[in-house]
């Protein structure tokens, strides 16, 4: 195996649930409510689910001195994930995760400027990105390091307007791109449209459906994959962890398939617990490799 680095923001989220939603109460009072998550997300996401399957991996990202990199720090300690640290412009990048329909949104702000500022990246075998608009602040530093020899490897993450760069921007440099049902249909009109479309731009391109399972491309070979089976309590972070179990897969050399279904068993892991930060170790019930 070779070592990996996953490198954008970490979020600060608070859940409001759609339960906690309906009591939110008038100005001048307060209510309790049985539960309010609080947890950490964004490029974490995947750095943790990469570790909790062996992966040699390190997170590198902006961090402050107050409450949000205190936080970061103590819970990369507790899992043993190796930080790399940048200066970052504020304490932190901060969500809101609204559930509503068994799907979320998200209300946030983020400290892009602090990786505008990154001009180079550690040497690794493979980048990951956990979003689209990272990838535009880390422009020039992922230029360098594909030049390097580092392989890199996006995850979309919602950023409309910056969508079409990705199919007519040479200059923007990926090995793994994916995405969700949702932004192949914004890019292309639907997913299949998506993974033709965006066939050349990456050695390998993924669609995740949800409950449908995943899609994707590897060069000419369309492969189409289930969703695994499971109870779900929380999605943020499925396609993140989803990212991590394709993505530690590729390391070890296996095969398209096994990739793509070491992605949706860890995106069906993820789906269990609030958050999609994983901190026990997790291996893929099909596969003896780990």
């Amino acid at each position: 195996m070779e070592d990996l680095l996953v490198t954008g923001l970490v979020y600060l989220e608070f859940h409001l649930l759609e339960a906690t939603r309906a009591q939110i109460p008038a100005p001048g009072r307060e209510v309790f409510v049985p539960d309010l998550p609080v947890r950490l997300g964004g490029a974490l996401n995947v750095a943790s689910v990469l570790r909790a399957m062996g992966e040699p991996v390190r997170l590198a990202t902006p961090i402050g001195d107050e409450y949000c990199g205190r936080l970061l720090r103590s819970v990369a300690s507790s899992l043993e994930l190796p930080l790399l640290e940048w200066p970052a412009t504020r304490d932190g990048s901060v969500s809101m995760v609204v559930h509503e329909g068994g799907d979320r949104a998200f209300v946030s702000t983020a400290d892009f400027a602090a990786l505008e500022r990154v001009s180079e990246l550690p040497a690794a075998a493979w980048v990951h990105v956990p979003g689209l608009r990272e990838a535009h602040a880390l422009r020039p530093a992922l230029s360098r390091a594909h030049a390097r020899g580092s392989k890199i490897s996006l995850n979309l993450s919602w950023y409309p307007e910056g969508l079409g760069a990705l199919l007519e921007d040479p200059t923007l440099p990926f090995d793994i791109v994916v995405m969700n049902e949702l932004e192949a249909t914004e890019i292309a009109g639907s997913p299949e449209e998506a993974l033709r479309r965006l066939s050349g731009r990456a050695t390998a391109v993924v669609v995740t459906l949800g409950s449908g399972g995943a899609l994707a491309r590897f060069g000419e070979r369309r492969l189409q994959v289930d969703a695994s089976p499971v109870r779900i309590v929380d999605p943020t972070g499925a396609g993140d962890a989803f990212c991590a179990g394709l993505l530690a897969a590729t390391n070890r050399g296996l095969p398209p398939e096994t990739r793509m279904r070491w992605g949706t068993a860890a995106a069906a892991r993820v789906l269990e617990i609030y958050g999609g930060v994983l901190e026990e170790r997790f291996a893929p019930k099909d596969e003896a490799q780990l």
